[in-house]
């Protein structure tokens, strides 16, 4: 397989992420986190409607059982932000 240079899909998702951040619009990288913390609060407060008492814990033990799962989900998540900024970047 020939890597392309210009490919930001080539390589570790995580780095290509951080690669973007540090060069796009800060603006567009500030409201994509914005997006992605206002995500995670809205889980959290479903979770403790839906009468999860210990949050951390849960994500521990969940990080635990499911470390392969939780890698994919990761590499996933990273990608889809780095398209997001990219996109919006040009």
């Amino acid at each position: 397989m020939i890597l392309d240079d210009d490919d930001i899909f080539a390589g570790n998702p995580q780095d290509n992420f951080f690669d973007i951040v540090y060069n796009a619009n800060r603006n567009l990288v500030e409201f994509e986190i914005e997006k992605l913390v206002e995500k995670l609060l809205i889980c959290e407060e479903l979770l403790k409607k839906n009468g999860v008492e210990d949050i951390e814990k849960d994500v521990l033990e969940y990080k635990y059982n499911n470390l392969d799962k939780l890698d994919d989900l990761k590499k996933d998540e990273f990608m889809h932000l780095t398209g997001n900024i990219v996109s919006q970047n040009e």
